[in-house]
């Protein structure tokens, strides 16, 4: 399954650099150029938290570039990008930001970026799998076991009561043991007195 998702995602990436070299210059309009446009983060661990990676672009272009918008295909990502018009010649940053927050497992995002260049738009993919950490592991079993049992809160709400009932029970038990005992007490300290007379 892992090998069709990577070959899915080749051929959107190559086609997408192909596009990018096909989106020569027709005239004075900016042309942006990513050095790459795919990142993979290898395996993370969700305990580490965020990870980033810098995208670099270049204005191959005569005119200024302009990067108007970024969106990702996920809340989890989040990209920042150079606001500033960026002259022919010069380069530019867009940086991706991913969180794997109670998200174990493989995953590819994509960062839809859209420009006044040639082509306008270009989507830049980052790939990795991510490692979950003990708590995610056990909410994943729980979710699991509610999705197929549907009755797993219930059932841990059960023997939760049962439970503070079997404690209840052993306090109030204790106590009335307790009182016996004082009552055994003082019957014997009234029968001392009794006799001392």
């Amino acid at each position: 399954m892992k090998k069709i998702f990577y070959a899915i995602g080749f051929v959107i990436i190559t086609l997408n650099a192909h596009s990018q070299t096909n989106t020569k210059n027709t005239n004075d309009s900016a042309v942006i150029v990513f050095a790459d446009t795919i990142f993979d983060f290898g395996t993370i661990k969700e305990a580490d938290g965020k990870v980033t990676h810098v995208f670099e672009f270049k204005n191959d272009g005569k005119s200024p570039l302009v990067v108007l918008d970024a969106k990702a295909s996920c809340g989890c990502t989040v990209p920042e990008w150079t606001k500033t018009p960026i002259e022919s010649g010069q380069s530019g940053v867009l940086e991706v930001t991913y969180n794997p927050a109670k998200r174990g497992g493989v995953f590819t995002k994509s960062v839809t970026v859209k420009s006044n260049a040639v082509g306008q738009v270009r989507l830049l993919y980052i790939t990795g799998t991510v490692e979950p950490s003990v708590t995610s592991k056990i909410g994943h079993f729980s979710n699991q076991l509610k999705r197929h049992f549907g009755m797993w809160d219930f059932i841990l709400g059960g023997i939760g009561l049962i439970i503070i009932g079997i404690a209840v029970n052993m306090i109030l038990g204790q106590k009335k043991k307790n009182k016996v005992e004082i009552v055994d007490n003082i019957e014997n300290v009234e029968n001392v007195d009794e006799n001392d007379n």
